[in-house]
């Protein structure tokens, strides 16, 4: 029999998916769906005229990771649709 080899990038997924399930659990899941109404439109779409409320997320500005204190700080988050959310994420990463 021969054994199925976990790619490297399938690792890393399950470590992201169980590193966030600790800190997005469900009171993050219902306080996010509360700050989203409150906040509908994509501030980087805004930006340029467009109101986005498409598929939007809750954004930590300085990322949870550094600052894990101000996980519910309103002063910390903005709403970005899951394309602008997608860019500054890769941006950060690049940047460490």
């Amino acid at each position: 029999m021969k054994k199925i080899k976990t790619s490297k990038r399938a690792a890393v997924e399950r470590q992201r998916r169980f590193e966030c399930s600790n800190v997005y659990d469900y009171q993050w899941s219902k306080f996010s769906k509360l700050y989203r109404a409150q906040h509908p439109f994509c501030v980087e779409c805004l930006k340029y005229g467009i109101h986005n409320q498409y598929n939007t997320q809750v954004d930590h500005i300085i990322p949870i990771e550094q600052k894990p204190e101000s996980k519910y700080d309103y002063d910390n988050l903005q709403t970005l649709c899951r394309s602008c959310h997608s860019k500054k994420t890769a941006k950060e990463k690049l940047n460490k």
